[in-house]
Formats: structure tokens, sequence, C-alpha cells
């Protein structure tokens, strides 16, 4: 009694070029790479020696679907699909034009925008005066902070001192 094989024909994977061959090998044995990229390069080495999907799941001890996932995912778009994709992520919260306007806050002086006895700005004089003059934005403390280390800004190490044009200092 021959058992016969239900569903479609295993897809195989067609014989690679040399680069390719080395390169996935890299991958799989690298150091460098992504603990899933280096899985990925192995699933499809062993598949490219034995089509089947279950032995080679059941090797690298993972789901079917993942191993078809990634078989297909390399045979249309070749050793650089086995990245992961780009990811859109949730939008930005604060504007560019807001984080601009912070920016030219954290540049200016503190009594510019109405901030009375603070000769500096700190993150939390920089944060209250932003929510004044936009009170429809919500912005955290950190978000303020991490804006300004973006930039390179780090107002409250400012220091403010006289100069030859203010009245209050001392003619020569």
């Amino acid at each position: 009694m021959t058992r016969t094989r239900s569903g479609p024909a295993p897809v195989s994977i067609p014989p690679l070029a040399e680069w390719v061959r080395k390169r996935l090998r890299r991958m799989a044995r690298g150091h460098d790479v992504d603990a899933q990229v280096s899985l990925r390069a192995r699933m499809i080495r062993m598949l490219q020696h034995n089509p089947g999907v279950r032995e080679t799941a059941a090797r690298l001890d993972i789901d079917v679907k993942t191993v078809r996932l990634w078989r297909d995912r390399f045979l249309a778009g070749g050793i650089h699909a086995l990245r992961d994709r780009k990811r859109t992520g949730r939008k930005r919260a604060i504007t560019e034009v807001e984080r601009c306007e912070l920016i030219s806050m954290a540049c200016g002086r503190p009594k510019d925008y109405g901030v009375l006895f603070q000769p500096v700005w700190t993150f939390d004089a920089l944060h209250l005066a932003f929510q004044q003059a936009h009170s429809t934005t919500k912005i955290s403390r950190t978000s303020v902070i991490r804006i300004l280390r973006a930039s390179d800004l780090r107002p409250h190490r400012i220091r403010c001192g006289c100069t030859a044009r203010t009245r209050t200092f001392g003619g020569k």
C-alpha cells in the first residue's frame, strides 16, 4: 500500500549563485547579524539541501508556517527579504513646527518668554513655558529633554553675563 501526498507539490529553492550561498553562510554563522536573520538564513540553507518544510521546522524547533513564510519571502525578494521590513510606527504627537519652536525657546532667554526670576532655562521651566504657549499640545517633561538632547542643546548650562553693550555695564 503506497501512501500518496495530499496538497501541492513542495516548493524547492532553485540553485543559488555562489555569492548568494556565501552570503547565506555568513549570515547563518555571523555574530554581527540579528539572531532572527541568522535563523532565517539557516532555514533557507536547510531548505536548499532538503526541500521538506516539516523536517526543517522540526530541526530548528519552529513552526511550519514560519518556515513557509520565510521561504516564500526569500523566493520573492532574494537575500534582502530575510531582513525585517520597515515599520511605520506611531505618528509623532509633536509636530516639526512645535519642535522647532521648542528649540527656539531653548536658544532664547527665559525673560523673553515671560519667565521672570529665571536666569537660565531649566527643563521644568522650559516645559512649563512651552505648555503655556501651546495649550493644545500635550508634551511631557521627558519629551522636552529628548528633543533638546537630539538637537544637542543644553539650555541649563548656558551662562548669561554682562556684555559691553548692556547699560548696567560700566564704561571703560
